[in-house]
């Protein structure tokens, strides 16, 4: 879980830098949407929180209608799951894109330490 973390604050630097861009040039440019619901899965994940569908469309800077669409063809290519639960669905990635996602961080990570 420790590797986890550490990937984790790849991914949200990740987050941010692309949250930070968008005060300067507009969403329609640069919408990837499904990659941010990903990597935020991801994110909270190693962090142990849980994530509802409401919370993964805001911190993945989406709108509601196309959320939604992009939520059931995650799911439906296997890269998610959502859970009912009491106080709402929540939302996780699945054990294969949760192994993929850490694959691509170590991968991007070393790619991003050896820039520096």
């Amino acid at each position: 879980m420790d590797d986890d973390r550490a990937l984790a604050e790849v991914a949200d630097r990740w987050l941010r830098i692309r949250r930070c861009r968008e005060r300067f040039f507009p969403h329609e440019l640069f919408d990837e949407f499904a990659w941010d619901m990903l990597m935020v899965l991801f994110v909270a994940d190693a962090n142990g929180r849980v994530t509802g569908v409401d919370d993964l469309m805001a911190q993945a800077a989406g709108r509601t209608p196309s959320g939604m669409r992009w939520i059931a063809y995650l799911e439906q290519q296997g890269e998610i799951t959502r859970t009912d639960a009491p106080d709402g669905v929540t939302v996780s990635l699945t054990p294969a894109s949760r192994e993929r996602m850490r694959e691509f961080l170590r991968a991007a990570g070393a790619d991003d330490d050896a820039a520096r």
